[in-house]
């Protein structure tokens, strides 16, 4: 005896091949072969084989992205230079500075500060903070 598509037999009976699929939704009953069998899967998920898999891995110069893309790491450097693309970790990464500023980090950060009795110099002039 055979069942249709989607069932198989147990015993004497005809029985449906159930499950779930965790990530994703189960394939229609009738194209079913077995438990928990995936047709498709989540954003952030991809189908391998029947069953959804989270995207993993790693990029060289960017970060992962849906379907195992990379996107390079971008953005701007205000006040000084961004760095090298094979040298970025993150957006918005400086590797120097302008006149007048330091690198703080990541980030160009001015010499600021107070001159008492006096006038700071202007910014592309100063190496330090608090600079008459």
């Amino acid at each position: 005896s055979s069942c249709n598509a989607g069932y198989h037999l147990s015993g004497t009976l005809c029985q449906a091949w159930a499950g779930s699929c965790q990530d994703g939704q189960l394939r229609p009953q009738a194209q079913r072969t077995a438990e928990n069998q995936c047709s498709s899967c989540n954003a952030g998920y991809h189908l391998s084989g029947t069953l959804c898999q989270a995207w993993a891995g790693s990029c060289q110069n960017g970060e992962l992205r849906l379907q195992a893309m990379c996107q390079a790491w971008a953005g701007s450097c205000q006040d000084g230079q961004l760095r090298p693309q094979a040298q970025r970790t993150a957006e918005n990464q400086c590797s120097s500075c302008n006149a007048g500023y330091y690198l703080s980090g990541t980030v160009c950060q001015a010499w600021a500060g107070s001159c008492q009795d006096g006038q700071l110099r202007p910014q592309a002039q100063r190496t330090a903070e608090n600079q008459c």
